[in-house]
């Protein structure tokens, strides 16, 4: 073999043991780093774990029983707030008498309780004789003017009536 071959098998196979030798370190390397960094992760995780831990998750609870529980009574709805004896006491014109007494009285008995002789209602819907548009404006009128200016005290029902309790 010729001197100048001999050197240059020499030298690639050193190349080749200091390229084997390089990767061997860069992978130690980085598997050190990986180590660390998973390291510092857990210590951190650690802490936080701990931290979460001590912290206090105590709930107090307080259940109180009511000795007597009041049952949820009916709600009556009166989508007409004015008054029918104040309606008809200031525009008696715009009031008249039912006109089947008998079935009204029966379906309406509240209205007949203190006797028929002086029941006045307003001329609207099915018990009048002749349902008025002046009726229906009037109302209009009191429900945007006046039950603002006189306050809902002056037309409203006195009392709300009980329809009965559960």
């Amino acid at each position: 073999m010729h001197p100048t071959s001999r050197k240059k098998l020499v030298m690639s196979e050193l190349n080749k043991r200091n390229i084997r030798k390089r990767r061997l370190i860069w992978k130690q390397f980085k598997t050190a780093i990986f180590i660390v960094c998973v390291a510092c992760f857990s210590w951190q995780s650690a802490n936080f774990f701990e931290l979460y831990f001590t912290y206090p998750t105590t709930t107090n609870i307080d259940i109180t029983y009511p000795e007597v529980l009041i049952k949820p009574a009916a709600t009556l709805c009166n989508t007409n707030p004015v008054k029918r004896s104040m309606f008809c006491d200031k525009y008696p014109y715009l009031c008249q008498k039912p006109s089947n007494l008998t079935e009204f009285c029966k379906k309406h008995s509240h209205f007949c309780e203190g006797g028929t002789s002086k029941l006045m209602i307003p001329k609207l819907e099915y018990y009048a004789n002749d349902s008025t548009e002046e009726a229906r404006n009037v109302l209009r009128e009191i429900y945007i003017h006046d039950i603002i200016k006189d306050g809902a005290e002056h037309w409203s029902w006195e009392k709300p009536s009980i329809v009965g309790l559960w």
